[in-house]
């Protein structure tokens, strides 16, 4: 439901082409679908967090050590 956010920004990019929008926009949805079958917000979210490696809680990827264990994230 989340990936609305990012889906329809999409869609509104390709009005200038209205003969080909929903054809550009069902090919990207196949494209989600076929290669990230799991949906497109924990693909964005695998791209933004790391996770502990002792404590198992999710980091913002800059960050080098965990907020609560202080493990390396490296």
């Amino acid at each position: 439901m989340a990936a609305v956010f990012i889906l329809f920004p999409l869609l509104e990019f390709l009005r200038f082409w209205p003969e080909y929008r929903t054809l550009m926009f069902a090919a990207v949805i196949l494209l989600i679908l076929l290669y990230m079958p799991e949906g497109l917000i924990p693909w964005v979210r695998d791209k933004i967090e790391k996770q502990c490696p002792r404590c198992k809680l999710r980091n913002v990827a800059v960050r080098k050590t965990c907020r609560v264990c202080t493990a390396s994230l490296d």
